[in-house]
């Protein structure tokens, strides 16, 4: 019994985002570009677009630049500061998630645009020196607002699933699942047969 609770504990903690999911990278902006309608079907502060039309608006003060999660050549996350925005009019819901680089950080979530409406959720995430994941679910909302008051860096802003753990994460979720298989091995009662 315990050996299958730790299992799913672990197989937890390795969830991947699903395919499904809407996820807003920021890598085809222009570095210093603000990105506000691009991901809306409109253009970013540089002339970048049309973006795709994910229906997704931002605030002034969502700066694109390197580096992006992964360290991929030419990646970008966006940079923030103080109090941003994201608008979503036609609404998201469940599984909601991002990477966030730099200091403390707070996101409410509101049933209208613009922070207004009910809030929905708030999520508070330590401050971090490397990219981490971080996400909830959510209930039908139409805004996000950032606050963060010594800057961060945003990633992988995903509705529909929670963003995939850091390579070296998913590294070990795998030696975890290794290990838990050997234990399993050698705990097993000696005699008991393979078929049941």
């Amino acid at each position: 019994m315990r050996r299958s609770t730790l299992a799913f504990v672990i197989s937890g903690v390795c969830t991947l985002t699903a395919s499904a999911a809407t996820t807003i990278s920021f890598d085809q902006l222009q570095a210093g570009e603000d990105v506000l309608n691009y991901y809306n079907g409109g253009l970013g502060s540089m002339g970048s677009g049309p973006g795709p039309s994910a229906g997704v608006i931002f605030s002034p003060g969502w700066i694109a630049g390197p580096p992006d999660a992964y360290s991929a050549p030419g990646g970008k996350s966006a940079a923030i500061s103080g109090t941003a925005t994201v608008n979503v009019p036609a609404g998201w819901s469940g599984p909601t998630s991002f990477y966030y680089l730099g200091g403390p950080l707070t996101v409410t979530f509101y049933s209208q645009q613009n922070g207004l409406g009910s809030l929905l959720g708030t999520l508070n995430a330590p401050g971090e020196s490397i990219f981490f994941p971080t996400g909830l679910s959510l209930p039908l909302f139409q805004s996000a607002v950032f606050l963060a008051p010594n800057g961060d860096r945003i990633d992988a802003f995903t509705n529909g699933g929670f963003v995939v753990p850091e390579p070296g994460t998913v590294q070990l979720c795998l030696l975890a699942v290794g290990i838990l298989s050997l234990i399993a091995l050698r705990l097993r009662p000696i005699g008991e047969s393979h078929a049941r």
